[in-house]
């Protein structure tokens, strides 16, 4: 048990410690000037609030984009649970229909989604 919680610390604290980058900015002396306000200005969030939320064709790509990366985790959780249940099966071949119905029914989900993205990307592309 002490050498499995070690692994674990080890392989977390290895993860997590932060990477010794040598970059220096080029356009100014003091790469510190400007701190957070220059980030937030090359980020895109200077000034973001309700007053820049631009236009609805901007408001549609950004929820579409959101629900589109929600089902794609869905898509990604769901089939990592269907091939657990398939290797799990061992032989039992009602456990291995059912991880098929699952792994073709997120296809099929995912392929929507996709259409749907498309289409909506295409109707937005046509309207602008």
């Amino acid at each position: 048990m002490y050498k499995i919680f070690l692994i674990i610390f080890i392989c977390l604290f290895l993860v997590t410690v932060p990477t010794v980058v040598f970059a220096q900015e080029t356009n100014n002396t003091n790469a510190f000037a400007g701190g957070f306000e220059k980030i937030k200005t090359v980020a895109g969030a200077e000034g973001a609030g309700i007053d820049k939320i631009g236009t609805i064709e901007d408001v549609i790509k950004q929820v579409v984009g959101i629900i589109s990366t929600f089902i794609g985790v869905l898509f990604f959780v769901l089939m990592i649970y269907g091939g657990y249940i398939w290797m799990m099966a061992r032989g039992n071949d009602q456990d291995v229909d059912k991880a098929k119905n699952i792994i073709r029914a997120a296809i099929i989900g995912l392929i929507v989604v996709l259409g749907a993205y498309a289409i909506t990307a295409f109707v937005l592309g046509a309207l602008a």
